[in-house]
């Protein structure tokens, strides 16, 4: 994965271990996996504005 992603193994191993890692290495390791559109969608605008917003949809 290391050598796939660009990112170094010991980013690569702490990630595994500790599940911490920067978004940039996340990406890089998102893009080798083919994965990037998942984590993409993570960062896409959400629906509603509040919480107050999605309790009112559930009442």
């Amino acid at each position: 994965m290391s050598e796939k992603s660009g990112v170094s193994l010991g980013v690569v191993k702490r990630f595994e271990n500790s599940g911490e890692i920067l978004l940039k290495p996340l990406t890089k390791i998102a893009v080798a996996l083919e994965m990037a559109r998942k984590l993409e969608q993570l960062f896409e605008d959400a629906p509603y504005l509040s919480i107050e917003e999605k309790i009112d949809e559930n009442n």
